[in-house]
């Protein structure tokens, strides 16, 4: 699809839905169907209940759940030792001495043997085969046995060894306020991505898009931009908790209630954070809560009620739900009430679903009809491309970004170009194009399609 030119629009491209007021479709209650995605994978209003006590605990008490941890620990250890010790047993049993050789035979094999190979045998004889072949069979049963038990045993052994390598480091990101609100505690929602790079440069219509949750936001353009499928994942559940937020609110909130509801800006959240309000406007949220899967509700009323507000900030390593950098707050997609209606009948004819996902496992093999949203999910750009590289190996086109220039430039220092919007390269098995680049983390992200070489 060509780049539109200054006097072609991109709504121009995109048919327009001219629906009468009694013809405009319904808010979708989508509820229902996102309830019963969380609770495929384990998540229940009452493990949300225990999320939130556990953010709160991070926050007010992180030696109390040290001291969990180190507890785990402990009970952790008796079961290790006997599987470590019912491992060593087995191994002894089975005549293994470590080297790889082979176990001995059956004792009586040799005769057996013997006996097999005879021209003829006495009835005694064949007598006497039959008792070693019955016990050579239950040798063989027996060793059988023990190799499965010795299987099973060290199953057990490494993941009693993976859960304890885990929680010791649980213990050390509980000790640090940094590593206590990273990543790796999945409570992310924090997006520097301005989206303005891909609005007018990629054609989604019609596609299947297939987006990071970040932190609500990213879907937006994607609907805006005429897609007929949208899966949204992510590792942190908040970030799909506010992506069921603002698609809820969307769709049944007017222009004026939805600004209300996230913020009129960052000065704004800045303002209520000081007031010691949280980040959404409770009342507004009353409106829409009904609406929401158990599992949202149960997050959101935690975030509205009291005390709530301190487990967000808009401040990136003050509080455990975080928000945008920049000060396009409510989305680079809805700027005023007109786009505001439009998407938000865009949205209504979208088909969507909600993932906790960490897309570096994700098996399924992506088409040409796919697009696939990361952001700069694996941070290291490297990292980032060697999954787009995954990713689009069935066709797919893949978005990524990098909020810095300086950053682009290593992965290509053999290529002397001039890295700009609209140049093009190889690396990693793939067609990269620089969609735009950005030389200040101020100044957006540098946007990234990349599509399978060849």
């Amino acid at each position: 699809m060509p780049n539109p030119s200054p006097e072609t629009s991109r709504h121009d491209q995109i048919p327009e839905l001219n629906l009468r007021p009694d013809e405009a479709p319904q808010p979708p209650d989508r509820k229902d169907l996102f309830s019963r995605s969380y609770e495929a994978q384990g998540i229940t209003a009452q493990s949300v209940e225990e999320l939130l006590e556990r953010l709160r605990l991070m926050i007010d008490d992180p030696g109390s759940l040290i001291n969990d941890l180190e507890r785990k620990i402990r009970e952790l250890e008796p079961p290790l030792r006997e599987a470590e010790k019912l491992c060593n047993e087995l191994y002894d049993e089975l005549d293994y001495d470590g080297r790889g050789e082979p176990p001995p035979s059956f004792e009586g094999e040799e005769r057996m043997q013997e006996l097999r190979f005879s021209g003829s045998l006495t009835a005694a004889e064949q007598n006497e085969l039959a008792e070693l072949t019955a016990a050579d069979e239950a040798w063989k049963k027996a060793r059988e046995d023990k190799h499965a038990a010795l299987r099973e045993a060290r199953e057990k052994m490494a993941a009693l060894q993976r859960e304890s390598a885990a929680l010791k480091k649980k213990i050390g990101q509980y000790s640090s306020d940094f590593f206590r609100f990273s990543h790796d505690e999945a409570f992310y929602c924090l997006a520097s991505d301005d989206l303005r790079g891909l609005r007018e440069k990629v054609d989604v219509r019609g596609k299947r898009v297939t987006t990071v949750a970040s932190n609500g936001d990213v879907w937006q353009m994607f609907a805006e931009g005429g897609a007929e499928e949208i899966e949204i994942f992510d590792v942190s559940l908040p970030a799909l908790w506010f992506s069921e937020l603002k698609l809820t609110g969307l769709e049944n909130l007017n222009f004026d209630d939805y600004t209300e509801l996230f913020g009129r800006g960052k000065d704004d959240l800045l303002a209520r954070q000081k007031a010691g309000a949280g980040p959404i406007d409770k009342d507004i949220y009353q409106k829409i809560r009904p609406r929401l899967s158990p599992q949202a509700r149960t997050f959101f009323d935690g975030l509205t009620g009291d005390g709530g507000s301190r487990l967000a900030s808009t401040n990136p390593w003050n509080g455990l739900i975080r928000y945008r950098e920049n000060d396009l707050f409510i989305g680079d997609i809805i700027k005023d009430r007109e786009e505001y209606e439009r998407l938000r009948a865009r949205s209504k004819q979208t088909r969507y679903s909600i993932r906790l996902l960490d897309i570096n496992e994700e098996n399924r093999r992506f088409t040409p009809d796919d697009v696939v949203f990361i952001s700069n999910i694996n941070y290291m750009l490297r990292d980032s491309l060697s999954l787009a590289g995954n990713l689009a190996a069935d066709g797919a086109t893949v978005l990524l970004t990098t909020s810095l220039e300086s950053r682009l430039r290593p992965e290509f220092r053999n290529q002397s170009m001039a890295l700009a919007p609209g140049t093009k390269l190889n690396s990693f098995g793939l067609e990269l194009e620089i969609l735009s680049v950005a030389q200040e983390r101020r100044d957006g992200a540098t946007v990234i399609k990349a599509v399978k070489a060849g």
